[in-house]
């Protein structure tokens, strides 16, 4: 039997933002839980238009669900007690985890490190995995949950529980499972579904009020309250990067949308093709990251149009997660689009004769990153990111030339002045045996 939650109000009015958010950007789908079919049905974020449904025959009750930023979806299944994986691009069955660890998981959340995180009311804990090959990693919030539903990992990679008997929203360290204090308490009675938008608003469905209530992420302080009035019983909150929340209505079949900053009823979606929806999860889309980057040495002018490589990866690795080639603005500036989601990263930038420097650690919030600056260091004339005799070499058979010289090597011109001359082997000597970044 499922535990019967008490009843959300999110829904009825009219209101039409949707369109001016669809020219916005372009369409991303939303993935809804349906456990009145057993299946995970998408549709277009702004149109709301259905385009199909997966997991069918595999799938007895959805709850929870996330994707992560390697194009796996994941679904908590009730009844089933066990984790489902599928490709968020294609549908197909991927397999499935958690057997004998689960009972009765309601949310799910994955971080940025691949770790899944499934609500476990049975165990009153929140249970983890590794989200590519299934295994058990341990419980945390044992001892502070009494009943978890909803889950939600923060633009710091903290992670917000929901717990409906406590009446409050728990926040753990999603490294070590530290208990860090609550949220919530005192103003929701009831809480069913947890979300964050990309400026850290946490959103919890507070199912005895009939309402959505809104918290800072960092301070937990109270930002009002939105959806009192509608009629319908909501599980799942879910925002995009246009902070729109979209709420799972299990009783009238539908996810509503409202605006996350001021509580405007933003339409429907659903109606005809859904049944129950439980959870649900939104694509994220592409993030901007900025900056600026200084060629060290090199002429103001000829700075304009250089291409620079920008590789982004988990913190202490050298395997690549993106590569975005940017070209710079005559001040040095780029920018780019991730589809990495929020999380630390590290990133690292290399250009032609320049050595790579790799900025550790740096945090990707659900908005993107601004601000990601580098300064890199001229001489390396090879491209092998360190500054030998093997450059020496390179630099002293392009000596003299210029673009129409039959020896001319545009990585040996360091200054970028158009000509090979002793300028050029200063900044070499400048920076004699030096190596970049891995």
């Amino acid at each position: 039997m499922i535990r019967v939650l008490a009843r959300l109000s999110c829904l009825s009015a009219a209101a039409a933002l949707v369109a001016s958010m669809a020219a916005r950007a372009g369409a991303s789908p939303v993935y809804v839980s349906d456990a009145g079919d057993a299946s995970i049905k998408l549709y277009d974020q702004y149109t709301g238009q259905y385009m199909g449904k997966w997991g069918t025959g595999f799938l007895k009750f959805p709850n929870g669900i996330a994707l992560d930023r390697l194009g796996n979806l994941f679904v908590a299944d009730f009844e089933a007690g066990v984790v489902f994986r599928f490709n968020a691009t294609t549908g197909a069955y991927e397999g499935q985890f958690g057997g004998g660890f689960l009972s009765s998981p309601y949310g799910l959340a994955v971080d940025a490190n691949e770790v899944v995180y499934v609500t476990n009311p049975g165990t009153q804990s929140v249970t983890r995995f590794n989200g590519l090959t299934g295994n058990y990693m341990g419980d945390i919030a044992t001892g502070f949950v009494q009943f978890p539903v909803g889950l939600a990992i923060g633009p710091s990679n903290e992670l917000f529980v929901g717990d409906y008997d406590g009446a409050k929203v728990l926040r753990f360290d999603t490294q070590t499972g530290a208990y860090e204090g609550y949220i919530a308490g005192g103003f929701t009675q009831s809480p069913v579904g947890v979300g964050v938008d990309p400026n850290g608003v946490v959103d919890v469905c507070d199912a005895f009020n009939n309402q959505v209530v809104r918290f800072n992420f960092s301070t937990g302080a109270y930002m009002g309250a939105f959806a009192q009035g509608y009629s319908g019983f909501g599980w799942g909150v879910a925002m995009d990067l246009n902070v729109v929340a979209y709420v799972a209505d299990d009783t009238n079949g539908v996810v509503n949308r409202f605006n996350n900053e001021t509580g405007a009823y933003m339409g429907e979606i659903g109606r005809g093709s859904l049944i129950n929806p439980t959870f649900l999860t939104v694509v994220p889309i592409p993030a901007p990251v900025t900056g600026n980057v200084i060629l060290q040495n090199y002429t103001a002018s000829a700075v304009a149009g250089t291409p620079v490589t920008i590789v982004l990866r988990n913190p202490g690795s050298t395997t690549a997660l993106e590569t975005h080639t940017v070209t710079l603005d005559a001040s040095g500036n780029y920018s780019f689009t991730t589809n990495l989601l929020p999380g630390t990263y590290d990133i690292a930038a290399k250009a032609s004769h320049w050595l790579r420097q790799r900025l550790a650690n740096q945090t990707m919030l659900g908005s993107g990153m601004t601000g990601v600056n580098f300064s890199l260091i001229n001489g390396d004339v090879d491209g092998n990111n360190t500054i030998s005799l093997s450059d020496f070499g390179k630099l002293k058979l392009a000596y003299g030339s210029t673009s129409a010289s039959s020896n001319w090597n545009p990585n040996a011109d360091l200054n970028g002045n158009g000509t090979v001359s002793l300028s050029d082997f200063g900044i070499l000597k400048l920076n004699y045996g030096k190596a970049g970044d891995p």
